[in-house]
């Protein structure tokens, strides 16, 4: 193999086959939508995780540059994608800062039409495709959710790791009222549980292979009854994220996904009903985003 080397405004990246970053901070951000928004309210963040569909295009490209000259690290997903379907976009990354690509994330729920085989053949597709067009500044990461991570059946659908350079999970802290059906991703996980327990195996796996780990989603319902918990959940959260080789993590700031919605700056739950209307009239979770502010600076 042999060994190549790019230089990032955050840092510096040294490559020995694939790719391993070794950063002077961790990167934290939002997804696409909610950026700006966000960003209006606590300033300007380092990572923005975007969305794309099955087939790169030039919007995509755009969105990366996009990022790239606001100084952040474009974190660009796509549903599915094939290794030649990614050549053009790949090249559209040469020669420019750190660029994260993920296709296919959550495989692991069934809902991307590949099997666990597949979806490890892809990837070997991806790295090869991206070798090709010399895009040494772009990193692959494999994003599972965080239940593979904690039950230990994580290893079916993770590629070879010389065919990716970041692992990841998606990975939330959910109120749901008693009696609720378990989540569909987690289970009911009703409790402030800490995100070192979401996330299971996930930081010593990445540290057996030698990669960096990172969350490409997370986020936490506010409890209801207990303003101070989720602000103080966010602290801990992130704070603990950094002393255990986090890479980047993305706050999901959406009304959208199963179980939303998670935005930060107000209170909101599922089914806002019973003991939750009081703090739905009282206004937005300010505690919770000075606590997201704070772990900027």
């Amino acid at each position: 193999m042999t060994e190549r080397s790019v230089t990032f405004r955050a840092g510096a990246l040294s490559v020995t086959g694939s790719l391993v970053v070794t950063e002077r901070r961790m990167l934290l951000g939002t997804t696409e939508l909610a950026y700006d928004a966000l960003a209006a309210a606590v300033g300007p963040m380092t990572v923005r995780r975007s969305y794309d569909g099955p087939m790169p295009t030039n919007i995509a490209a755009s969105k990366a540059q996009a990022d790239l000259t606001a100084g952040r690290v474009p974190w660009i997903s796509f549903t599915t994608a094939s290794a030649s379907a990614m050549r053009p976009f790949f090249a559209s990354c040469v020669g420019k800062g750190r660029v994260m690509v993920t296709v296919a994330h959550e495989v692991d729920l069934g809902t991307k039409g590949l099997t666990a085989s597949q979806f490890r053949a892809l990837f070997a597709d991806l790295a090869a495709a991206r070798d090709l067009e010399g895009a040494t500044n772009v990193q692959l990461v494999v994003i599972l959710t965080a239940s593979p991570f904690r039950s230990g059946t994580y290893v079916p659908f993770i590629p070879d790791p010389a065919h990716f350079d970041v692992v990841a999970a998606d990975a939330y802290r959910f109120w749901r009222p008693p009696g609720s059906p378990p989540d569909p991703k987690t289970g009911n996980l009703s409790q402030s549980r800490p995100m070192s327990w979401i996330v299971g195996e996930l930081p010593a796996y990445a540290a057996s292979i030698g990669k960096p780990w990172a969350l490409g989603e997370f986020g936490a319902h506010p409890f209801p009854g207990d303003p101070s918990n989720r602000p103080t959940w966010i602290t801990e959260t992130v704070t603990w994220c950094r002393a255990n080789g986090c890479t980047a993590l993305v706050y999901f700031h959406s009304g959208n996904g199963e179980s939303g919605p998670w935005w930060l700056d107000r209170y909101h739950f599922p089914e806002a009903t019973g003991t939750t209307a009081a703090m739905l009239a009282a206004g937005g979770d300010q505690a919770s985003l000075a606590a997201w502010r704070a772990q900027l600076t």
